[in-house]
């Protein structure tokens, strides 16, 4: 039925090129949970509040809770063990940096994570995190969960 030699066999390993750059990003509030409209249109963010808007949906999404995330590394396991009377701070810190340290790469823009530090502010845990990104730029972010 199909003619001959006319079938191409399938590379034996397919690379895929990273790409650094940021695709659009819509603006969103974590505040009001809406999208920022100004005119009937939709905000886009620049490079780099796109970037920290990720960092904050990283943070504030649980581990495994969406069904999209389950099997990646996307979120962090902070309502699991923030609240314990029998868990350390030192643990829940340890705990969260490891997780942030690994799902970060997840964002093709961010190159490495230079550093992460915790403040208990009464019943919240604010996070102050500094990052690489792969442009060469320095970035610093701070979110309260």
């Amino acid at each position: 039925m199909f003619p001959e030699g006319f079938i191409n066999p399938l590379p034996e390993e397919v690379t895929i090129a990273e790409d650094s750059k940021i695709k659009r990003e819509l603006k969103y509030s974590f505040d009001s949970q809406k999208f920022d409209v100004m005119d009937g249109r939709v905000l886009e963010n620049t490079d780099i509040e796109a970037v920290k808007q990720w960092i904050r949906l990283f943070l504030h999404t649980l581990k495994d809770s969406v069904t999209v995330y389950e099997g990646t590394k996307m979120g962090t396991s902070y309502k699991d063990i923030i609240g314990w009377k029998t868990i350390n701070d030192g643990f829940v810190n340890s705990e969260l940096e490891r997780e942030i340290k690994e799902g970060f790469p997840l964002n093709p823009a961010i190159e490495k994570v230079l550093s992460v530090s915790f403040q208990k502010v009464d019943e919240k845990l604010s996070i102050n995190i500094k990052v690489l990104l792969k442009n060469g730029t320095t970035l610093t972010v701070e979110v309260t969960i």
